[in-house]
C-alpha cells in the first residue's frame, strides 16, 4: 500500500521544489518568470487547522478604480506541485485587472504539514484563503478560483462549504476521486489494481481517516449555482475527460462551459495552446462579470 503513501504523505518527486517547478514550466514555454518576479508582491503565511500555508498576494495592476468592485483570482495548484506553477495561470486574470492570490497546499511547497487529504481538508484551507482575500480587499470583492487536478477537486469541494465564490475555472478535475484512483494508480504502476480498491479503501481509512469514494466534487457542483468553466484534454490518462463531461452535465448555472483540448496530457491544456485557453477564460469571466453587474443594478 506504499503507493497511497505517495499521495497522502508526499515526498521527493511528489513534493517538487520551487526550482523544479520553475524549470519544468519554463521548458514547456508560455510563462515569464522574470516578469512575475518584477511584480509587486506580498509574501505571507496563513495559519490553518494543523498547518501553515505559504502564500503570495499580488495587487491588481493598475489598481481597481475607486468605484469598481475589487476582484481577486485565487489559484489552487495540483498534487506534487506548488505555487510556482500558478504563475502560468494568473497572468490572464491580472491582465483583466484582477489581484492574484497564490499559495502552497498543506504538505507541499513551503507550507507546513506532512499529510495531504486530496482536497478534503484543503477545501477548508481554501476557505481560509478566501477569508484573507475578503479581509484585505473588502466584502464586496469578486472572488474567482482557478484549480487544476487536485486543485480543481479542492475548488469544487469548497463550493459546498463557502458561498462567497463568484466563479471557478476547473481544469482536469475529477467528479469522484474513487472513480479516478484506479487509473491514476494504473499509470503509476503499469497495471490495474482495480480489484484491490476496496481493500485499499479500508487501509487508507484505517491509517489516514480518509475514504477515496467520499471525495465527490460532483455533489458540490450539483448543489451550486456558481458559473463553472471546465477544461480538459482528450490525452489525459490520469483523470479521463469523461470526468469533466459528468461535472459539466451536473453544473446548474447557464454560463457554465466545457472546453476540450484534443491531445494534450494531464494538465497540459494551457501549455498546448495558451492563446485559445486564455481567450476562453476571458470570454467566460466577462460574461460572469456582466451578470454580476446586472444583478447588482437590480438590487440597487
Amino acid at each position: 500500500m506504499n503507493i497511497f503513501k505517495l499521495f497522502l504523505e508526499p515526498t521527493g518527486e511528489r513534493k517538487r521544489s520551487y526550482e523544479q517547478v520553475r524549470q519544468e514550466q519554463a521548458a514547456l514555454g508560455g510563462v515569464d518568470f522574470a516578469a512575475f518576479d518584477a511584480l509587486p508582491r506580498e509574501d505571507f503565511r496563513l495559519p490553518v487547522e494543523g498547518a501553515e500555508l505559504a502564500c503570495a498576494f499580488l495587487p491588481a495592476i493598475p489598481p481597481n478604480k475607486p468605484d469598481a468592485h475589487p476582484r481577486c483570482i485565487i489559484r489552487v495548484h495540483g498534487h506534487s506541485q506548488n505555487m510556482q506553477i500558478s504563475v502560468r495561470f494568473i497572468k490572464a486574470f491580472m491582465d483583466m485587472g484582477y489581484a492574484a492570490l497564490i499559495y502552497d497546499h498543506r504538505a507541499f511547497g513551503r507550507s507546513t504539514g506532512t499529510r495531504c487529504t486530496l482536497g478534503k481538508q484543503e477545501a477548508f484551507d481554501l476557505s481560509r484563503v478566501i477569508d484573507w482575500a475578503k479581509a484585505r480587499l473588502g466584502d464586496d470583492c469578486i472572488i474567482g478560483l482557478h484549480g487544476e487536478s487536485m486543485g480543481a477537486i479542492t475548488s469544487m469541494l469548497c463550493l459546498g462549504i463557502d458561498r462567497r465564490i463568484d466563479f471557478a475555472v476547473i481544469d482536469a478535475g475529477a467528479a469522484c476521486f474513487g472513480d479516478a484512483v484506479g487509473y491514476l494508480t494504473r499509470n503509476m504502476l503499469g497495471f490495474s489494481i482495480q480489484p484491490l480498491i476496496p481493500l485499499a479503501e479500508q487501509y487508507v481509512r484505517r491509517k489516514y481517516g480518509l475514504c477515496f469514494s467520499d471525495i465527490r466534487p460532483i455533489d458540490a457542483v450539483r448543489e451550486s449555482d456558481v458559473p463553472l468553466l471546465f477544461f480538459h484534454s482528450t490525452g489525459d490518462m490520469d483523470i479521463y475527460v469523461s470526468q469533466s463531461e459528468q461535472l459539466f452535465a451536473a453544473a446548474r448555472n447557464p454560463l457554465s462551459r466545457l472546453e476540450i483540448f484534443e491531445g494534450p496530457e494531464h494538465c497540459q491544456s494551457h501549455s498546448s495552446d495558451p492563446p485559445r485557453y486564455e481567450r476562453i477564460e476571458k470570454e467566460f469571466v466577462r460574461a460572469v462579470e456582466a451578470t454580476l453587474s446586472a444583478c447588482n443594478a437590480v438590487m440597487v
